[in-house]
């Protein structure tokens, strides 16, 4: 699904399989959709992912910047 969805332009999309994979695809990436594995993750796992990902900013570091520049 994640694949499927960055082919639109724009659209930053990762697989949140954990916290660690969300929080960074926020802080590195600026990811704008979240896909998660619902038959890997239990409910109350999937909330933490789903908290971290929308709480965590984009780190604004330059070299990030950059790598989303290119996508473009």
């Amino acid at each position: 699904v994640a694949m499927a969805a960055n082919r639109w332009p724009k659209v930053r999309a990762i697989v949140g399989f954990d916290n660690r994979a969300a929080k960074k695809s926020r802080l590195d990436e600026d990811t704008n959709i979240l896909c998660l594995p619902v038959w890997r993750l239990t409910d109350l796992q999937i909330a933490g992912v789903v908290n971290i990902w929308l709480k965590t900013p984009f780190s604004e570091i330059a070299r990030h910047k950059r790598r989303i520049k290119k996508l473009k």
